[in-house]
């Protein structure tokens, strides 16, 4: 049965493709149009956390984050501190049942699975886009997480997110010394983990700190209780107001169209989201060209402004300096002829005298 409903939804997975065409049409750029429709795209299964804003009919276009999924277990990349384990498995069709994961997979709601073996979503392979404003009467069978999956997700991100920061800035800071402040928590034995715990604990403690205020306390605050209730509603009404206000996504991302048909990409392999970053940056690529065909452009047409304003002065010039005639011994030849009219008017005095 169908259901008129967003695409995408909250928490579902869909299929995500780069609408070129909708990506630089702020450009207004035909040529810029033109070179992108010679691009060819891929589509890729991602799952579509959504965000703290709510959906408006109005908007055209609204931002949307995204989680790429990908087969198998991701690389490791020690340059950036970034190992395998950041990551989630999902429950899917064909899993190796020998294979203990690191982590209990998501579980998709009604006891549904993914019709690819050995899927995950990446911690770290994520990207933020636009997309118009899709309300259909959508009959796909969609595939999502329940909330306490959403956000059994969200937290390993956060943390992977947390992990993957603290040991990159403790690389650095071993393959330059200089740059090291003596932030790093490890403990003597260099040991990676022990960092990443005192950051997470950090973090939430400071978390803790934030959610524990106790009204009753605020005189030590130098606010009343009276204040402070009254501040509190002020940020629930600013809160309930940011939620409530449409917002048009910024131009400037990249736009893209989705479907909660993931059926589209069985029997394959699923596609690898490593290249929707290429074909990002091939699209890039034609909206910087297009700046500097416009830089250009804006250029040219001061250069030209600049010779129509100064032409009839230079005109004028050399009309001037045509009918003076060519100067003499290096002088200028007005000059010369006010000293001979000025010779000559002497001897002429002289002469009557």
């Amino acid at each position: 049965m169908s259901s008129r409903t967003f695409v995408p939804s909250d928490g579902v997975f869909a299929v995500l493709k780069i609408d070129p065409i909708a990506s630089l049409a702020y450009l207004d750029d035909p040529e810029a149009t033109q070179a992108a429709s010679k691009l060819t795209f891929g589509e890729y299964l991602v799952f579509v956390p959504g965000t703290n804003e709510m959906r408006h009919p109005a908007i055209a276009y609204r931002t949307e984050p995204v989680d790429f999924v990908v087969q198998g277990l991701p690389m490791d990349v020690p340059e950036l501190a970034i190992d395998s384990n950041m990551s989630i498995p999902i429950s899917s069709r064909g899993a190796d049942p020998t294979r203990r994961p690191h982590r209990e997979p998501l579980r998709l709601a009604g006891n549904n699975e993914l019709p690819w073996a050995d899927c995950y979503i990446s911690s770290l392979l994520n990207a933020t886009v636009r997309c118009a404003t899709v309300i259909s009467d959508d009959d796909a069978v969609r595939l999502s997480l329940d909330w306490d999956e959403s956000y059994r997700r969200t937290v390993f991100v956060e943390r992977d997110r947390i992990h993957q920061a603290c040991a990159y800035r403790r690389l650095v800071a071993e393959t330059n010394p200089a740059l090291d402040s003596g932030s790093s928590t490890a403990d003597s034995d260099g040991d990676v983990g022990s960092e990443r715990v005192d950051d997470e604990e950090a973090v939430s403690q400071r978390d803790v700190d934030v959610d524990a205020f106790d009204p009753h306390q605020a005189e030590l605050d130098g606010l009343t209780a009276e204040e402070l209730q009254e501040l509190e509603d002020q940020e629930e009404e600013q809160f309930l107001h940011e939620l409530l206000t449409p917002r048009e996504a910024p131009d400037e991302l990249i736009a893209v169209t989705f479907t909660h048909d993931i059926s589209r990409l069985e029997g394959r392999d699923l596609p690898n989201g490593g290249l929707f970053f290429v074909e990002k940056q091939n699209l890039m690529q034609i909206v910087e060209e297009s700046f500097a065909r416009k830089r250009k452009a804006v250029e040219d047409e001061a250069d030209a402004m600049f010779a129509a304003k100064t032409a009839p002065r230079l005109a004028a010039h050399s009309e001037k300096a045509v009918e003076t005639g060519p100067s003499i011994d290096g002088g200028e030849h007005g000059w010369f002829q006010k000293k001979l009219s000025l010779f000559r008017r002497v001897l002429c005095g002289r002469g009557a005298v």
